[in-house]
């Protein structure tokens, strides 16, 4: 566990939050499934988020501290983007709903009420 800690406050230290990464992660997967499947504008979606993230965590007070934010939202950006790219390219989104689908069937045949029939 302390290992654990160690690296978040180290990343944490060069203001890379691992939250608002894996938030641009989610939001990024949620616009490239749903709208913009070539990823033309979709990778703006993590600068934002990232942008956001960054004045949350520490908001700026100097030029330094902005340049600092913009500059650490693109690298996080860069890091949602790239552990997309890993996850779609080896199919790890594929096998993890495969899985939750089982687990939902698994539970719907353990169930005990009806299904509500659909108008």
């Amino acid at each position: 566990m302390d290992t654990f800690k160690s690296i978040y406050l180290n990343l944490a230290s060069m203001r890379i939050y691992l939250e608002v990464t894996f938030a641009a992660v989610a939001c990024y997967f949620l616009v490239r499934q749903r709208w913009d499947e070539e990823g033309k504008k979709a990778v703006w979606v993590p600068v934002v988020i990232s942008f956001i993230g960054q004045l949350g965590f520490g908001f700026p007070k100097d030029a330094d501290d902005w340049f600092m934010a913009f500059t650490m939202s693109v690298v996080q950006a860069g890091l949602a983007v790239g552990i997309y790219s890993f996850v779609d390219k080896y199919g790890l989104a594929d096998r993890a709903g495969k899985l939750v689908q089982k687990k939902m069937e698994a539970q719907d045949a353990n169930s005990t009420t009806p299904p509500v029939p659909k108008p």
